[in-house]
């Protein structure tokens, strides 16, 4: 009997202890979930069985800037210049020679040879103009007078009022001046009478009426070079004969 009543005193003892054990280890387990930073100062304080997980606020955008687009500035069209033919009288047929006679053209080269020679002038060189040929023609020759060779041609401009007879071209830094040398043209100097280029010329013979001056002889650029070429390496003043052969055969004839 009392062995039974030990027994159950014993019983009583262990549930009573097993009791309080359960206790303290739910009291530890909330303490453990309880956690403490005293020196980082961040406490955070929550159950693990109300734990959720918490989102960082988002940060608000900024506003979007609008950027302005630059108006685009309307582009002015510049018409390129159009480089037209120096046509005068286009409308009225022009008359005059279509090609040079070459015997003719001969004596006229002799003569201006012997010319230079007696006066001191360049004998290697001259220019000869026909002003009785169109103007569309290729009218201006480059002589070789120490051969008599023709050398070069080319369409020279000019009009009714281009003095004919010989001149001398006098090399200056902006122009080539001609300066008659015969008693009939000596005033041309004093009128201004220069050998000059436009771009207006053209290089190949056409059938239209090209005058491009009130008198000056103008050349196409290309036939200009060579022509400054001709009168920068010679020496002595250059020789230019200008002469119409419609007008003298009229005098011959007595017209």
């Amino acid at each position: 009997m009392k062995t039974l009543i030990a027994l159950g005193a014993t019983n009583i003892l262990l549930g009573f202890t097993s009791f309080a054990l359960s206790k303290h280890v739910v009291r530890s387990t909330a303490a453990f979930n309880i956690q403490t930073n005293v020196n980082d100062k961040r406490i955070t304080r929550y159950p693990i069985e109300n734990h959720h997980t918490t989102i960082a606020p988002q940060k608000e955008l900024a506003t979007p800037v609008k950027i302005k687009k630059k108006t685009p500035v309307p582009r002015i069209k510049i018409k390129t210049p159009v480089l037209l033919p120096a046509v005068v009288d286009s409308l009225q047929e022009e008359t005059g020679l279509d090609d040079y006679n070459y015997m003719q053209l001969m004596d006229k080269a002799e003569k201006l040879q012997a010319y230079a020679i007696e006066h001191g002038y360049s004998t290697e060189y001259g220019f000869l103009v026909n002003m009785g040929m169109k103007s569309g023609k290729k009218r201006f020759f480059v002589v070789n007078l120490s051969s008599l060779v023709l050398m070069e041609r080319g369409i020279m401009a000019g009009s009714k009022c281009t003095s004919t007879g010989m001149y001398k071209i006098d090399c200056t830094d902006s122009s080539y001046k001609m300066i008659g040398v015969q008693p009939g043209n000596s005033s041309t100097c004093k009128n201004g009478m220069v050998l000059q280029a436009m771009n207006t010329i053209p290089e190949e013979e056409v059938d239209y009426a090209v005058v491009q001056s009130k008198g000056c002889p103008t050349l196409s650029p290309a036939v200009f070079n060579e022509v400054s070429t001709i009168i920068y390496k010679n020496e002595k003043p250059v020789l230019m004969w200008i002469f119409d052969t419609e007008k003298e055969s009229e005098m011959v004839n007595g017209n």
